[in-house]
């Protein structure tokens, strides 16, 4: 009868903590600075926001300089500026972290359409489009383009790009730093 007790105890206690696990790291986030939530997902070893983030810091920026655009699609970063962008605990994903997001989609045949899906079948990827170094703002609606972490050189750094439509819709170019890209924050997953 203790045997029994003591199984049923362990069992409703494994089941509770592993509930709340899972709601906390595989459902939302909210960002301590400004209030804002984000959804989230665990893919492999990553927690990954499923919203592109939309922390006001220097050196970002909303499309066409409209606020409207920032609640819509998230801010755009320059390259420095999104390595400071995430929330604490958080950080940029690398190049070769993107390319495993894709390839966990299907490879690039398949996840240009699943990744543009709504959670939990896709990643929410919309296309807020970019801004030029030189200030003007292009591909809205059109595009995403997200920075990793991967650096080049002095002046360059490795994105991720998705293309609403085309033959070569995901590809994984250099962009100059100073130009204004999206962010996706990713976490170990614990």
């Amino acid at each position: 009868m203790k045997t029994k007790l003591l199984f049923i105890v362990l069992f409703f206690t494994s089941f509770y903590f592993f509930s709340c696990s899972v709601k906390f790291s595989d459902n939302s986030f909210t960002d301590k600075r400004d209030g804002q939530i984000y959804s989230t997902v665990k893919i492999g070893n990553l927690i990954w926001m499923l919203d592109n983030l939309n922390y006001d810091n220097s050196d970002s920026y909303c499309f066409d300089d409209k606020s409207t655009n920032c609640s819509i699609y998230g801010r755009l970063y320059t390259w420095e500026s999104a390595l400071k962008a995430c929330p604490s605990g958080w950080r940029l994903p690398t190049k070769n972290e993107l390319m495993d997001l894709v390839e966990y989609f299907g490879g690039e045949n398949s996840a240009a359409d699943i990744l543009t899906k709504t959670s939990p079948q896709g990643f929410n990827a919309n296309y807020p489009g970019s801004r030029y170094f030189n200030g003007e703002y292009a591909g809205l609606n059109e595009y995403i383009v997200l920075w990793s972490s991967t650096e080049i050189d002095n002046e360059k750094g490795y994105c991720f790009s998705l293309d609403r439509e085309g033959t070569e819709r995901i590809t994984y170019p250099d962009y100059l730093k100073t130009a204004g890209f999206s962010v996706r924050c990713v976490r170990k997953a614990y």
